[in-house]
């Protein structure tokens, strides 16, 4: 042993049924939800899915956050020793890795739910529709997180990285890009129109928590 070095919370195998048995019971009072924002997200809406299928959304409140690594570091901020942090994480985010080397005292995959993409697209706004003709010109720029920008790797416009798909909605909106790759109920939000669809393949999300919040379920 070297003290130097990070050691990873051991935590006994519990299968997902039993989790959520214990996440019923009344020594947590609040499952808080530490997700990627704004509002409009695959990972905002598989973890609003996942609490509404184990019927503990009563218990539940959310906490928007600008990236995953930030959900982590505000879950950590938990003192409440009945309030139960979980962050929320998805399978492709692309820098997965880091979260789960980086952070040793948390238990990154507590959670594991399966869920559809909402309709990943490309959007843009209606006055800019005119513009297409023989495809996306040249000249746009558009919006998207760097998980799913490979999809526009075809394309020779200029990329703009954003901190989520929402958040690419958002600023197609505000004028800042022409066009962004985004879900469908952020491009309902912020009344963008779709240009291209890339489909709703099945995603597998995580939900994970911090070393109180380890201490805390072990305790229920």
């Amino acid at each position: 042993m070297i003290k130097e070095l990070p050691r990873f919370i051991e935590v006994p195998e519990i299968d997902q049924k039993k989790l959520i048995e214990v996440l019923k019971r009344n020594e947590i009072k609040e499952i808080r939800h530490f997700v990627l924002g704004p509002p409009g997200t695959n990972i905002d809406q598989a973890s609003h899915r996942w609490a509404e299928e184990t019927n503990l959304s009563e218990k539940s409140k959310y906490i928007y956050c600008k990236t995953p690594e930030k959900a982590i570091e505000e879950a950590k901020k938990i003192k409440d020793g009945k309030v139960l942090p979980i962050f929320w994480t998805c399978a492709v985010y692309f820098n997965l890795y880091k979260v789960f080397f980086e952070n040793p005292d948390t238990v990154s995959f507590l959670i594991v739910y399966p869920m559809k993409l909402d309709k990943m697209q490309l959007c843009t706004r209606k006055e800019k529709l005119k513009e297409i003709k023989d495809g996306i010109p040249f000249h746009w720029k558009i919006g998207v997180h760097p998980s799913p920008a490979p999809l526009l790797k075809s394309l020779k416009s200029t990329i703009l990285w954003t901190t989520s798909n929402s958040k690419a909605a958002e600023i197609c909106k505000k004028g800042r890009v022409d066009a962004c790759v985004t879900t469908e109920e952020a491009r309902k939000k912020y009344g963008l129109v779709k240009i291209h669809e890339f489909g709703s393949p099945v995603m597998i999300f995580f939900g994970g928590t911090t070393k109180k919040g380890a201490k805390l379920l072990k305790k229920a």
